[in-house]
């Protein structure tokens, strides 16, 4: 559920509250504090400033919690091409399970850091978007592709540092009135 206000003070403004829950099995939370601006600076660049916090029990047995707050600026910047940079803190915590009873016996990491899933993040992600399919919604021709490189260094609490690269493309192609074949991959690597 959620509830939110897209043109606070008539401005254009948006404020929004987000909560996801699931229950069962798999328990999952998510909950997001989101504020837009629509036009800063000299050129009319729109900011979003989100507040999170996630208790993801999606791996077997494990919840992990996860909190932080981003800030993100995005531009188009041609004919559907667009840019954005985005700074992230997140303080991620093991709470119970496999993974954080193995970690504590240490099984994954032995001899190491106990907090090796207790981690603090800040990072700096730039990311490039190139959308030429004919319909973002129901593609039937084109391409969509991006790239983001992700760039994690020591701030305050955080002593995480690598370097994160991230491509991904899907390509559309018709090949009758009602059929669409689609070709997508994504490729990732990391360094510390």
């Amino acid at each position: 559920g959620g509830i939110a206000h897209r043109n606070l003070f008539g401005s254009g403004r948006y404020l929004g509250l987000e909560f996801v829950g699931t229950s069962g099995r798999v328990q999952e939370q998510e909950l997001f504090i989101t504020y837009r601006e629509p036009f800063v600076g000299r050129y009319n660049v729109p900011v979003q400033l989100t507040i999170f916090q996630t208790d993801d029990a999606t791996r077997k047995e494990t919840r992990l919690l996860q909190r932080g707050a981003s800030i993100e600026a995005s531009k188009v910047a041609g004919y559907r091409t667009r840019w954005s940079l985005l700074y992230q803190y997140k303080i991620s915590e093991c709470l119970e399970g496999d993974l954080c009873d193995a970690q504590e016996q240490d099984i994954i990491n032995p001899g190491g850091d106990r907090s090796f899933l207790n981690i603090q993040i800040s990072s700096i992600t730039p990311t490039v978007f190139w959308d030429k399919r004919d319909d973002v919604i129901d593609p039937h021709r084109g391409f969509f592709t991006s790239a983001s490189i992700e760039y994690a260094f020591p701030l305050f609490s955080a002593r995480a540092n690598f370097l994160k690269e991230f491509v991904q493309g899907a390509w559309y192609l018709p090949i009758s009135a009602r059929n669409v074949i689609a070709l997508s991959g994504r490729v990732g690597l990391i360094q510390p």
